[in-house]
């Protein structure tokens, strides 16, 4: 009887490991059958690349939190261009291949406009029917933006110290981020500001959160400007020297540049009070009187009294009677009155004399020019360095303050001296 029960163990023991292995085996072939079903080989993947796939795309505003109807999207795919609008959700639908790399553009009134590049390949081993992608574009309304506002000004005049407005300079503000789906240079807005007559600007910019949206960078690219800058020089490269060519003020075409490392010379230019003979002479050995400077008074006028004309400026051939005196300030005065004379009876004119000193002529012979080179200087964006959100966490509502100073200029159309 004991041998019947033993038996009888040994019998069902061996049932139940044969079971054992049937499950494991089972369950083997079961498991490598579903993998090999969710794999696709590299013929299943070309036919799939050949197929149209549905692809749904969401366009949300991240400050609202919904999707925004009505945004026009333009969708590149294989140098076709096809358009769609938006519906109630903020979503499109369209159909397209895994190997395409798509190119959607998006623009609504009251948004910034965007585009982004979406690479396919990437999706090519997914089994996905339906594609979705949800991608947000940034309001300009005061709800989702911060404001830059400041002045821009230029050195236009360098015979002043003062820097000048940059009516009409402008700059550009390029957002870029990375947000899986998209290149990691992606543009996400690109913002244009236009000074003003009086150098004034403001520009509203997304105040895109980082822990909302993650990283995004923005880059301040100023242009470059051009005006007419008034300068004194001394004469154009080229011509000849004082007293041959006189000092003047001269409005020159000049290019300010932010990114230039050179900057274009000024000249000093410290005849700036001198008086010309306009008579000419008709004696023997006539020969035309030079201009020279004459003394000021440093009250703003010019010393009166007879005195002595520098040497080497007499000329030649001038008879004994008084002649008038031109006198030209290149900062202004008005009503000296002056004569030149040959006290010699030799026909070298020696002698002049101021019976007027005038007034508002400078105070001595100084460089006209008040302004020595400046580079391109800005208070706060510099250009074309990447700001992050995570750094500069701006938020809506915020105002930032940049002031911008073109400098000195970099080149102008003529060489001076």
């Amino acid at each position: 009887m004991l041998n019947i029960i033993i038996y009888t163990l040994k019998v069902e023991l061996m049932k139940k490991q044969i079971l054992k292995i049937a499950s494991v085996v089972f369950f083997s072939v079961f498991f490598i059958a579903c993998n090999h079903d969710n794999e696709l080989t590299e013929e299943d993947i070309l036919k799939y690349d050949q197929q149209d796939v549905p692809y749904s795309l969401r366009v949300s505003d991240p400050f609202l939190k919904n999707g925004v109807k009505d945004v026009k999207i333009t969708v590149t795919i294989d140098g076709q261009v096809k358009e769609f609008m938006t519906d109630v959700n903020g979503v499109v639908q369209f159909s397209t291949r895994q190997k395409d790399i798509l190119i959607v553009d998006m623009v609504k009134d009251g948004y910034f406009s965007r585009q982004t590049k979406i690479n396919m390949i990437s999706l090519s081993k997914s089994r996905e029917s339906d594609l979705f992608y949800n991608i947000p574009i940034y309001p300009t309304a005061a709800y989702g933006t911060f404001t830059v506002t400041g002045n821009m000004q230029v050195q236009s005049d360098l015979t002043t110290h003062e820097a000048e407005p940059a009516s009409g300079a402008s700059f550009e503000v390029t957002y870029t981020a990375y947000n899986g789906s998209v290149d990691e240079n992606e543009i996400i807005a690109r913002v244009q500001a236009t000074t003003d007559e009086n150098g004034r600007y403001e520009v509203a910019l997304p105040a895109i959160s980082y822990y909302d949206n993650g990283y995004a960078f923005f880059a301040f690219n100023y242009f470059s400007y051009g005006v007419k800058q008034t300068l004194a020089i001394n004469n154009f490269l080229g011509e000849e020297l004082f007293p041959k060519t006189l000092p003047s003020i001269q409005q020159i075409d000049t290019q300010f540049d932010p990114t230039s490392g050179a900057l274009a010379t000024i000249p000093v230019v410290t005849r700036d009070v001198f008086v010309t003979i306009p008579s000419p002479p008709n004696g023997v050995n006539a020969l035309q009187a030079s201009p020279f400077l004459p003394q000021l008074d440093g009250i703003s006028g010019i010393l009166t009294g007879p005195l002595s004309v520098p040497l080497g400026v007499g000329g030649g051939g001038y008879g004994s009677s008084d002649i008038p005196l031109t006198v030209k300030s290149l900062k202004g005065g008005t009503g000296a009155v002056g004569v030149i004379r040959d006290t010699n009876s030799d026909g070298v004119l020696d002698q002049y004399e101021f019976t007027s000193s005038g007034a508002g002529y400078p105070l001595g012979h100084a460089n006209v020019n008040k302004v020595v080179t400046q580079y391109f200087w800005v208070s706060t964006f510099l250009q074309n360095s990447a700001y992050n959100n995570y750094d500069y966490p701006y938020t809506a509502g915020q105002i930032v303050t940049n002031n911008v100073n073109y400098g000195t200029g970099v080149q102008r159309t003529v060489e001076v001296q």
